[in-house]
């Protein structure tokens, strides 16, 4: 991880950020400081985003309803690869300026899934995977999710038949399907970040069926 911080230009990141605004018409920016993190602002129409970048490396990313004060979209994760941060940001820069996000159709399924959802720590994936659970039951399809960390050697070594990575840990993947000998997927950010359960399932299925 350090490795990654270090060559990790963090006056660049920030300065793209001052930009994302950036041909998108009607769009107001402004960027607030306090002693502990860098909020950067975003209002267009209805929807009001911040990306925040605290000194400890962590960066949050908020999308806000205007009409009912509802957040509609939050990632939360480290600065550590480059790439995948890049892939985050432009994650919030597409559902902040309405690019519409396609919906995907779930299928019938007879057969029993058990499927993982693995983040930093497990508590972001521990509420999504309830809401998969109820999602699955209400549809009427025999799936079993858990969350786990990515550091719980002991879970992970157990039989599932899919471990879903959250995007903010997707650098890992490649490591941990090689420890673990299991078939990961990676969820969308956009999905991840709306709990999207519909298009996750689908994703789901996409592998099996």
């Amino acid at each position: 991880m350090g490795c990654c911080r270090r060559n990790f230009n963090t006056d660049e990141f920030k300065a793209w950020l001052s930009t994302l605004h950036e041909e998108q018409p009607g769009t107001e920016f402004c960027i607030k400081e306090d002693d502990q993190k860098e909020t950067y602002n975003y209002l267009k129409d209805n929807l009001f985003g911040q990306i925040v970048v605290w000194n400890n490396s962590v960066v949050e990313e908020i999308i806000t309803d205007r009409t009912n004060n509802e957040q509609i979209f939050y990632l939360h994760y480290e600065m550590e690869d480059r790439n995948q941060i890049k892939e985050l940001i432009k994650s919030f820069k597409r559902r902040m300026f309405c690019v519409c996000q396609k919906e995907y159709e779930v299928s019938e399924d007879d057969g029993e899934r058990n499927i993982l959802l693995c983040c930093s720590s497990g508590l972001t994936t521990a509420m999504f995977a309830q809401m998969l659970q109820d999602f699955s039951n209400n549809n009427h399809l025999p799936y079993h999710f858990s969350a786990t960390s990515i550091y719980d050697d002991d879970t992970l070594s157990k039989e599932y038949d899919l471990v879903l990575m959250a995007p903010q840990v997707q650098h890992y993947t490649k490591s941990m399907a090689a420890k673990y000998h299991k078939r990961f997927l990676i969820m969308n950010p956009v999905d991840f970040a709306q709990y999207n359960c519909n298009n996750i399932v689908s994703r789901v299925q996409e592998v099996f069926l």
